[in-house]
């Protein structure tokens, strides 16, 4: 018998006992001497009752009890977290400042020091990709000197993914009290970036950046209903929202509406602008993969599918079409002024959509067809990932500050997040909610793309179908001059992590 029914017949059987008694023990009640009946309540009605007051206590405190690291006394010992300038909002909160984020961002972190006794030292240093070796050596020189400088690391991925070895750091899976199945990790790594049953690199809700650089598309409200389309929103709710949906939308759209004769995406209306570099989630978002681990723990470069090959083509006449137009670098002011159906970004693009006049739907990248189990979500190679280094002075400590950080970002953090960068829109539409909702369950890192920078080639695994879409049209001979490269490269990770 399912949890659901068991439940539900000892809610009838407890409801049913209790009115029993009520009869039994109440039944000699008066009111000028006259019996008192008690009010019938049929079983349906009584299950109904006690399954909706179950499941209102399982929803009010199934998360909180998740969090069971309990209250600990560090008695002031320093917490050192390595991060960088660049992402030094994460954590740099010196005090109430009445902007929502910095806020929560400061109880967050007085929270978890008073939950444990503990002092944080956040140490911020340049570590974009013009720095990344320098962030690097930070890492490494601290290892070989033993000095315990720093108890965890927060690099960008794309940077610090290169030395994430066990020379240099610990397996999570090696760090008591952090649950990388509770809501506020992303779990999918564990199936994602598990090599030869060692994961060094994780990822929660602490890492701030991850939600910004969430891969989306965001669709102009307006254009869509003058235009009587269906309502996106309805679209990914009912598992329509595909590969073949969102281009037969962007392509019946183009408009010349200055009349000059050619369709220009900073003067006329197209169907889609896209970031160059946010396109390549693409790949990610259609489960489709060039390089992936396999059951035996080792990653492999993978055999080019039908479905692979048959998505590129169809990209690559979507790409071309005049209705369709990529650029290097961020586009979202054409998209605000109207100018496109569908803009193709970051989620931190919401910046740029204060002053639109029309309103927008933010979605999931689509599936790439209607048998795809779920919409995924790239994570962004410049987002922070969690390291912790092999000198880390207490992992016990460690796991517990790790867990509790996230944790209260999830509760605090990106709530707060989500409502100063969608002006109150986040809290007053549910359907923004659901789709939020859905983006971030679906987040992935999948192994190519964590380790695009590592495994390198031309093009890098990560690209291999956005280059092929835009350019030739050809992913086999796209993987198949690459795979030489690709393949020597796994093997230097693998002795790595041997």
């Amino acid at each position: 018998m399912k949890h659901s029914q068991l439940t539900r017949l000892l809610a009838v059987l407890l409801l049913l006992t209790s009115v029993t008694g009520m009869s039994a023990s109440c039944g000699s009640g008066s009111t000028g001497g006259e019996e008192t009946a008690p009010s019938a309540v049929s079983p349906d009605t009584a299950a109904d009752a006690a399954e909706a007051e179950a499941e209102e206590t399982e929803a009010e405190t199934t998360v909180d009890d998740l969090f069971v690291i309990g209250e600990h006394d560090y008695e002031g010992k320093t917490f050192a977290i390595l991060t960088t300038e660049t992402q030094q909002y994460e954590y740099d909160a010196e005090e109430y400042t009445g902007e929502g984020v910095n806020d929560a961002i400061y109880d967050r972190n007085a929270a978890v020091a008073e939950l444990l006794g503990i002092t944080f030292d956040f140490v911020y240093r340049p570590g974009d990709w013009a720095n990344a070796a320098n962030f690097q050596n930070l890492i490494t020189n601290s290892v070989m000197a033993q000095d315990g400088a720093y108890d965890i690391v927060s690099g960008m991925i794309s940077c610090t993914q290169p030395i994430a070895t066990s020379n240099y750091c610990l397996s999570v899976y090696d760090i008591p009290h952090i649950n990388l199945n509770n809501p506020w990790w992303v779990s999918e790594l564990q199936n994602d970036l598990t090599v030869n049953g060692k994961l060094f690199g994780f990822i929660g809700d602490v890492s701030l950046s991850m939600y910004k650089g969430l891969s989306v598309i965001f669709a102009n409200q307006g254009i869509i209903t003058d235009s009587g389309m269906d309502n996106p929103y309805e679209l990914v709710k009912g598992n329509m929202w595909t590969l073949d949906t969102m281009t037969a939308m962007a392509g019946d759209i183009a408009f010349d509406s200055n009349g000059d004769g050619k369709i220009v995406y900073t003067d006329d209306l197209i169907g889609m602008t896209a970031n160059e570099v946010v396109y390549r989630s693409i790949q990610a978002s259609f489960d489709m993969h060039v390089i992936d681990i396999g059951e035996d723990g080792i990653p492999a470069v993978l055999p080019v599918t039908d479905a692979f090959a048959t998505a590129v083509e169809k990209l690559n006449g979507f790409w071309k079409s005049d209705s369709t137009y990529i650029v290097d670098g961020l586009a979202a002011d054409k998209f605000v002024e109207g100018h496109s159906l569908f803009y193709m970004g970051k989620l931190e693009s919401l910046d740029a959509m204060r002053d639109m006049e029309a309103d927008y739907a933010i979605l999931p990248f689509p599936k790439y067809d209607e048998n795809q189990a779920k919409y995924l979500t790239l994570i962004a190679t410049a987002t922070q990932m969690y390291y912790i280094p092999v000198t880390t002075n207490d992992p016990e400590l460690t796991g517990l500050t790790a867990e509790a950080l996230s944790y209260y970002s999830y509760k605090n953090v990106v709530p707060a997040y989500y409502e100063v960068s969608l002006k109150n829109k986040y809290s007053r539409d549910e359907d923004t909610q659901e789709m939020l909702d859905i983006i971030r369950d679906g987040a992935v890192m999948p192994f190519e793309y964590c380790y695009s920078t590592t495994i390198a080639g031309n093009p890098w695994p990560n690209k291999a179908m956005s280059d092929s879409s835009i350019g030739n049209g050809n992913i086999a001979s796209t993987v198949a001059a690459a795979t030489p490269t690709w393949q020597a490269n796994i093997d230097k990770i693998m002795k790595e992590f041997e």
